[in-house]
């Protein structure tokens, strides 16, 4: 049985602003691969930010201000 303890919540809860960003980032390049048909540049670009978030995200570490 899977047990949530309260600091696991806290975790989950600190996710929610990255999976509406990613949301919001997916419905915006889904409009502008609809109406421009240009998918390889939205590929480029969001290769290009994923890389540069992955780079900020490991300088975080558990004393980082949020």
């Amino acid at each position: 049985m899977l047990w949530l303890r309260p600091r696991d919540l806290v975790r989950i809860s600190r996710m929610i602003p990255f999976l509406l960003g990613a949301n919001v980032a997916t419905v915006i390049s889904g409009v502008l691969v609809t109406r421009l048909g240009a998918y390889r540049a939205i590929i480029w670009a969001a290769s290009a930010l994923m890389v540069l978030g992955w780079g900020f995200m490991t300088t975080l570490d558990d004393h980082s201000n949020t």
